[in-house]
């Protein structure tokens, strides 16, 4: 016998366990049908010449039974055990015209084994039986047909509310361990949006800042031309911006590291520094190669902004157990603070193995090491 379904939960039952703590007796067809089993109530009823005001007593006993039942399941947690002392006070007072009111105390222990811990359950089952068993003898009823009844039904169905409870709050504790994931998974891709979309602006914004002053002087010098083709890149350049953005934000961006290199080819040239590279670029998992690329972007965002140099040079050496990437100027940084890019750059490696260092001195100097095996499959995109 049990009273619940562990499957499937009803909509009242869900809105119960939020707002009340654990949720119980979660189907209500399944509830409900075990009433049939309290018909066992009236089989004395018939049996015995109960007339008059005792049949009378007797219905109205079972009456306030299901009314005790259902109730249960509408009302707070916090008031379940007033509806089982009033359900054990039914029971007893049921007992004195009835021994059907025996099958009473089999539901009480039920719930009885939901609301009370383990040990409490047991003490208080334990005070069922030796009362209900002191009743009988006092009223006459057969031992086997009233207290030996109680003694087995009572603990043998209270058990069951025992692992209805247990079962109700290890799926609580499920319940909130997927709340807790699912926040800190949120909270994480706020974290790759916030950092990805401080790579692609910063990065976009600084070539735009660049672009747009470079164009200024070469109107001021009326090289039209050249002005006009610094503005048709800086366009190009504006809208790649923006559909990086869209695509950093729905979590497809995808920055390989081979076209990152050209690209900070491209913006030292346009610097005026004089830019060389050597060593092959690295075979990656697709994972560590966006976040590498994404890493350089930003290493070249703060280079442009806080250098003054005139060469820097790339270097990607491949030992057996790691890749190193060095980049290194000959400019003179007089100041430099750590920003949200800097500590973007340092988690992306975390989260892969790497290290990541940074030096200021007789120049902008930047070492990234990454293992050959990542410790963590991916990294935030």
């Amino acid at each position: 016998m049990t009273l619940s379904n562990t499957d499937q939960f009803a909509p009242e039952a869900r809105k119960r366990s939020t707002e009340n703590g654990p949720q119980y007796f979660g189907n209500d067809r399944l509830y409900y049908l075990w009433l049939l089993f309290s018909a066992y109530y009236f089989i004395p009823v018939f049996a015995l010449p109960l007339t008059g005001w005792k049949l009378a007593f007797a219905l109205t006993g079972y009456a306030a039974f299901v009314a005790c039942y259902i109730s249960i399941r509408f009302l707070p947690q916090k008031l379940w055990p007033f509806v089982v002392i009033t359900l054990l006070i039914v029971a007893t007072l049921s007992s004195l015209v009835t021994p059907g009111a025996s099958n009473f105390f089999m539901y009480t222990g039920f719930f009885l084994g939901v609301i009370l811990p383990l040990g409490y359950f047991i003490g208080a089952v334990a005070l069922i039986i030796a009362g209900t068993y002191w009743l009988g003898e006092m009223i006459g009823y057969p031992f086997l047909f009233y207290s030996l009844y109680i003694m087995i039904g009572a603990p043998t169905i209270g058990m069951i509310g025992v692992v209805e409870r247990l079962r109700a709050r290890s799926a609580q504790r499920e319940q909130q361990s997927l709340e807790e994931i699912r926040a800190l998974a949120q909270s994480l891709e706020r974290e790759r949006i916030a950092r990805d979309l401080h790579d692609v602006i910063g990065h976009t914004l600084s070539t735009i800042a660049l672009k747009a002053e470079l164009a200024q002087k070469l109107l001021q010098r009326e090289q039209t031309d050249q002005a006009d083709n610094e503005l048709t890149q800086l366009q190009a350049i504006t809208r790649d911006g923006l559909r990086q953005v869209r695509e950093t934000i729905s979590g497809v961006h995808r920055t390989t590291l081979a076209a990152e290199l050209e690209n900070l080819s491209l913006r030292m040239s346009e610097q005026g520094i004089a830019f060389s590279r050597e060593g092959e670029v690295p075979s990656l998992a697709p994972e560590a190669d966006t976040a590498l690329a994404l890493v350089l972007k930003e290493l070249t965002t703060n280079l442009l902004r806080h250098s003054n140099a005139k060469h820097c040079r790339l270097t990607l050496t491949q030992e057996a157990d790691a890749y190193h990437v060095h980049l290194k100027d000959d400019g003179v940084v007089r100041k430099f603070t750590e920003g949200n890019g800097l500590r973007g750059i340092r988690e992306r490696l975390q989260v892969l193995g790497g290290q990541f260092n940074l030096s200021i001195d007789r120049g902008f100097g930047a070492h990234i090491r990454l293992p050959i095996t990542p410790k963590v499959a991916g990294s935030p995109q």
